[in-house]
């Protein structure tokens, strides 16, 4: 079972969206305000960026070890080995603080959201399908996407 909730300040988007996931027999919907115990970040979201960072990390250290072995010589093993293990901790410094960041902003953005009285609504769809199309209704209505798993 797939899930993806959307929050709306205004109840009119809100209506329209629900006016077109209502037909689909697939999706199971539940509305409700955006409350202080609603989760503010789902742990999917956690740790993507510092595994991307590690990643593009390391294939630019890769990169900068044949660099360096084209360019100054050298033996290729030891300068491949230190320019990874050099990507590999740049990637992931530098996803941390990317990850850090995008965690800050979403959550300022989920308190003002219930400062302003949002509806929450939560889409449970059997299948890619209803998920997609519940995507595209609360980003085509404005809605601020807040959970997808």
């Amino acid at each position: 079972m797939r899930r993806i909730s959307a929050a709306f300040t205004d109840p009119q988007k809100a209506r329209n969206a629900l006016e077109h996931l209502g037909s689909n027999p697939q999706m199971k919907i539940n509305i409700r305000k955006l409350s202080v115990t609603d989760p503010r970040l789902h742990q999917q979201d956690v740790g993507f960026a510092i595994l991307y960072g590690v990643l593009i990390g390391t294939i630019v250290g890769l990169l900068v070890g044949f660099v360096g072995f084209f360019s100054v010589g050298g033996s290729l093993g030891n300068l491949l080995l230190i320019s990874t293990i050099l990507g590999m901790v740049n990637g992931a410094v530098i996803g941390s603080v990317v990850d850090a960041g995008t965690k800050r902003s979403l959550a300022h953005q989920i308190d003002m959201l219930r400062k302003n009285g949002a509806l929450l609504i939560d889409v449970q769809a059997e299948d890619v399908f209803a998920e997609t199309e519940a995507y595209q209704q609360f980003t085509r209505n404005q809605g601020v996407i807040l959970q997808s798993k």
